[in-house]
């Protein structure tokens, strides 16, 4: 996939990729296809939207390591081996919040504008 967002690879085992969303900021899963043959590249998005005013964008996003992934070859993760992304992961969510609450906030001034707008077109048309 191309012209995606991109999803950073935080954790892989044998059986699944653990990655950074770039739409909601949170940690989401995907199968891995083993060690020996990352299944990185194209998914498809399967996250929560939290904003009945933002509308949610239906992408998909494109998988890919970084060099903060690390690569579990002893067994499958654990919560124990996740928790070294909780500082990477707290700022993602916290950042998604910032933006989501920036967005909702410019579209609840434009539908105002446009309530205006419509009022005003109406008066005049009274007046007329």
């Amino acid at each position: 996939m191309t012209g995606e967002p991109i999803a950073e690879a935080l954790l892989v085992d044998e059986r699944m990729i653990y990655i950074l969303c770039p739409i909601c900021g949170e940690l989401h899963t995907h199968g891995s296809g083993g060690l020996e043959n990352i299944s990185y590249g194209g998914r498809v998005q399967h996250c929560y939207w939290p904003s009945k005013i933002v509308p949610e964008p239906n992408l998909g996003y494109d998988i890919q390591p970084s060099e903060r992934t690390v690569i579990k070859r002893d067994g499958l993760a654990t919560s124990k081996d996740l928790k070294q992304f909780r500082g990477i992961l707290a700022e993602s969510k916290k950042n998604f919040r910032a933006w989501l609450k920036a967005e909702e906030k410019k579209i609840k001034e434009q539908k105002k504008r446009e309530a205006r707008e419509r009022w005003n077109n109406m008066i005049r048309k009274q007046k007329q």
